[in-house]
């Protein structure tokens, strides 16, 4: 008659550590499935509410005309939804309380490079007259620098012209430098202001406006793909746009 033998303590041992490592692994791989669903989620809609405060800065430029002083706004998206955003009231609830907001209009500081050679640059493109017609016209082709016209001055004429618009949407704690914002979707996109009137005024942090509405009709150019706006005398029509 022969005896059975059992596992040893060693053995089952053994066998326990590789049972643990094993769920740890498995535990570990799906808390991180879990957290990648969850942070995308977060992008997804962040993006999606982003897109809606750009559509509401732009037709903010639309309907009260290019300000004169820059404008920065902020809050929360506690009443989104409960003032008309979509025809009629929607309750969202707690919804979207973990995400805030940010937009800004402001004015672009346009960098000129050495406007020397201009007109060699203009010719090589085939913009303007050619060199045999300057010289048939007695002018030679000047220079914009010979012409006493510094980049600065062209810069400071073409503010009028465009503003930036940009908007961020972040949640959780928002980091004081943008590159190091991982929680966040940043849209950027301008403004084309053909006639170049501005409001005088600007708004204050509370929406309200120490100017009158302008008549100005902006053209948007470069923005966050939201599809095309129009009202007023102008319209929008937007292109690629940045995000994080």
């Amino acid at each position: 008659m022969t005896r059975r033998q059992g596992f040893t303590l060693l053995e089952v041992v053994v066998a326990l550590v590789i049972l643990s490592m094993s769920l740890f692994v498995l535990v570990n791989a799906q808390a991180s499935s879990v957290f990648m669903t969850t942070d995308s989620q977060k992008t997804l809609t962040g993006t999606w509410l982003a897109q809606q405060k750009m559509t509401e800065a732009l037709l903010r430029v639309e309907s009260d005309g290019v300000q004169e002083s820059d404008i920065d706004e902020e809050g929360d998206f506690a009443d989104f939804g409960g003032n008309g955003d979509f025809g009629e009231n929607v309750d969202f609830g707690d919804e979207y309380a973990d995400f805030h907001w940010a937009y800004t209009i402001r004015s672009v500081d346009i960098k000129l490079g050495d406007v020397s050679g201009s007109q060699s640059a203009m010719q090589s493109a085939g913009i303007g007259p050619s060199q045999d017609q300057l010289d048939a016209s007695g002018d030679g082709g000047k220079d914009l620098s010979a012409l006493g016209v510094q980049p600065d001055m062209i810069a400071e004429m073409l503010k009028p012209y465009i503003r930036e618009v940009r908007v961020e949407v972040w949640w959780g704690d928002k980091s004081d430098d943008p590159a190091d914002c991982e929680d966040c979707v940043e849209l950027v996109t301008h403004v084309a202001n053909p006639t170049g009137v501005v409001v005088p005024g600007g708004a204050t942090s509370d929406g309200s406006s120490d100017g009158s509405s302008g008549s100005s009709a902006p053209t948007s150019t470069g923005g966050n793909g939201s599809g095309g706006l129009g009202g007023g005398g102008g319209s929008f029509s937007h292109g690629g746009g940045t995000h994080k």
